[in-house]
């Protein structure tokens, strides 16, 4: 019916402002690790820069506050990027598969999660190269982004795409399908997260692997969109990257700083990614959960009222 639709309709629209804004909440406790990442990724000398080394060199040039450099881009992103990366998982998915039948088959789950990684990358991709750019260059300002756009045209607002929808898609089509999977599994063994502190512990137990499986999975892809989202730099040091295809950018960079470059900064990327992704979800399920409980609170309180006016009539 149409009303059945509207209600549809009105939860995946909920479903997607909370899978957006627990993500934006999370980086404000995640972004230090971001920029960390994004600058060890553009160290260009063959080997790897440290963690705490990286960190302790932009406390040294920026101060305590250049680790929170484009954190409102990224809280931004992340709540726009995120509506669709996660929010749109579960209405595809119970597109594809009628949950009469029983759980959706991993295949389907694995499909859903690429499809939304892809769209999520396509849609968020100036803010992902801008936020980018201001961690590695916290001077960088939005004018500059203006100024390329008026040298280049709008298609600079989706510089690095290509390699941006693959990432998205390896680590949306890994985290999110294993996250909501193991979610499902230990409810089947029993475990009721009836309670707030057992939906943080489940979230957790089933955000941690989903979220090291995917760094794991997209590290090149991060290695390479970075470089390119930064080719003016990179222009400038003579680094491994191009202004054509994400694969000369790839061929590049093997070939001057070695295989292990595809991996640089893994360490802060799982010190950054993994807490946030489990953040995310704890905030996900927090306002889900929030959001469940005041739309029971109203109807409750609707059909309380209907049956006074009901028992009222009847007088």
């Amino acid at each position: 019916s149409f009303h059945a639709r509207a209600m549809a309709s009105q939860s995946d629209l909920v479903q997607m402002l909370t899978c957006g804004a627990g993500p934006a909440l999370a980086a404000i406790f995640s972004n230090p690790l971001e920029v960390v990442k994004v600058r060890m990724q553009m160290h260009m000398k063959r080997g790897h820069a440290s963690v705490y080394g990286t960190a302790a060199q932009i406390v040294q040039e920026s101060g305590v506050h250049g680790l929170q450099a484009g954190l409102k881009m990224s809280m931004v992103r992340e709540l726009l990027k995120c509506s669709v990366r996660i929010g749109l998982y579960k209405p595809i998915l119970n597109r594809m598969h009628d949950q009469k039948l029983g759980k959706a088959p991993i295949w389907k789950s694995i499909v859903a999660g690429g499809t939304c990684g892809v769209l999520s990358a396509l849609w968020a991709n100036p803010l992902d190269l801008m936020k980018t750019r201001r961690q590695n260059d916290p001077l960088y300002s939005t004018q500059a982004m203006l100024q390329s756009v008026r040298s280049n045209g709008v298609i600079a607002l989706w510089s690095g795409v290509k390699v941006s929808m693959c990432r998205s898609l390896v680590a949306t089509a890994t985290s999110v399908p294993i996250k909501y999977q193991l979610q499902d599994m230990t409810a089947e063994a029993g475990f009721k997260a009836d309670t707030t502190s057992k939906l943080i512990l489940q979230s957790l137990i089933c955000s941690f692997p989903a979220a090291t499986t995917a760094v794991l999975c997209m590290q090149p892809f991060d290695v390479i969109r970075t470089r390119l989202y930064n080719e003016r730099d990179c222009a400038q040091t003579g680094a491994a990257t191009t202004r054509t295809t994400p694969q000369e950018a790839a061929r590049a960079l093997l070939r001057q700083e070695g295989i292990l470059a595809f991996w640089k900064g893994t360490s802060a990327h799982i010190m950054r990614f993994v807490p946030h992704s489990v953040l995310s979800f704890v905030f996900i399920d927090l306002l889900q959960r929030g959001v469940d409980y005041f739309s029971h609170k109203r109807d409750n309180a609707h059909a309380t009222s209907r049956g006074t006016s009901t028992i009222d009539a009847k007088a």
